[in-house]
């Protein structure tokens, strides 16, 4: 048997204030001493349908990343990326704040600045900020610079 994930998600949303919780866990494995699970939530204020105005989202983690890619970022070395490597149980706080506002008159562009936050287990951090740019529902483009500390000695 390969693995038999299960995943749950709720998403309630009232005005510009909406709440997420995710949670999954691999249930069966062949190795009966392997276990993954993850579980996450989110708090965030988006600004009305025009996308103008603050973005607030706060959130937190714990366990694996449903894909994986966030632990595959935050590796020093290939250690653990074997098949079958026990999971780093790791916890994560993320926080991001925005404006967006309009480009030229009569222009769908939106202009969003924004200046995000990342701490996790060992002391690893990063921040970032940058400027996202939509144009239509067909065109999206960003910039962002960071810095991210691993943390570890």
């Amino acid at each position: 048997m390969a693995g038999a994930p299960v995943t749950r998600r709720g998403r309630y949303a009232a005005g510009n204030l909406s709440l997420e919780v995710n949670a999954r866990a691999l249930v069966a494995h062949q190795d009966t001493e392997y276990e993954e699970w993850g579980f996450s939530g989110s708090v965030a204020y988006t600004p009305g349908k025009d996308g103008r105005g603050l973005s607030m989202k706060l959130g937190s983690a714990w366990g694996s990343t449903q894909s994986g890619v966030q632990s595959l970022w935050s590796r020093q070395d290939a250690s653990g990326l074997a098949r079958g490597a026990a999971m780093n149980a790791a916890q994560r706080f993320q926080a991001e704040l925005g404006y967006g506002f309009a480009g030229r008159r009569r222009s769908e562009a939106l202009w969003v600045p924004f200046l995000g936050a990342e701490t996790a287990d060992a002391g690893a951090q990063s921040l970032r900020m940058g400027v996202r740019l939509t144009s239509g529902p067909n065109v999206e483009m960003g910039l962002e610079f960071g810095r991210r500390e691993n943390g570890r000695e």
